[in-house]
């Protein structure tokens, strides 16, 4: 007697929300090691900066940026050039850009994910882990853009 395979469609949009929910609270994205000037340093600062590495981490994971990023700047460059597009109003699974804000004595902008219901996840630059958090801040960091890919809005691979 044969035996059925079942056929089995991945989901896309689900999946995708599914592990940006799922990373609340993860350590994994804290460190990315480098020489420089012969010397190892993590380039990260233990969590300090890392809220690129970890929005670039997921979209690599779903195929939606060419590579992993270490800064805002070449995260936004590579997704404008994956077919990610700017958009007015926020949408479960975007991706928000926050304004500057003073870092260890520096201006860094801070990216993360929309997910819903005035809510975001990104890493947090004081406690060093992916924070779920209102999306502004607590009305103390404002949304400067919104990126949108059209992959997203697809339920099934």
């Amino acid at each position: 007697m044969k035996t059925k395979n079942p056929k089995i469609k991945l989901l896309f949009r689900d999946s995708y929300l599914r592990v940006i929910q799922n990373s609340v609270g993860s350590r994994m994205f804290r460190n990315f090691l480098g020489l420089i000037d012969g010397r190892e340093a993590d380039l990260l600062k233990n969590g300090e900066l890392s809220c690129a590495y970890f929005v670039c981490c997921i979209l690599r994971l779903f195929d939606l940026i060419n590579k992993v990023h270490l800064t805002v700047n070449g995260t936004i460059v590579d997704m404008k050039k994956f077919g990610w597009y700017g958009i007015k109003s926020l949408r479960k699974g975007c991706i928000v850009l926050w304004e500057n804000q003073v870092v260890g004595g520096e201006q860094h902008s801070h990216i993360g994910f929309y997910i819903g219901h005035g809510k975001a996840v990104s890493n947090s630059s004081t406690k060093r882990i992916v924070t779920l958090h209102d999306v502004a801040f607590g009305n103390r960091r404002r949304v400067v853009s919104i990126y949108w890919h059209k992959r997203i809005s697809q339920r099934i691979f």
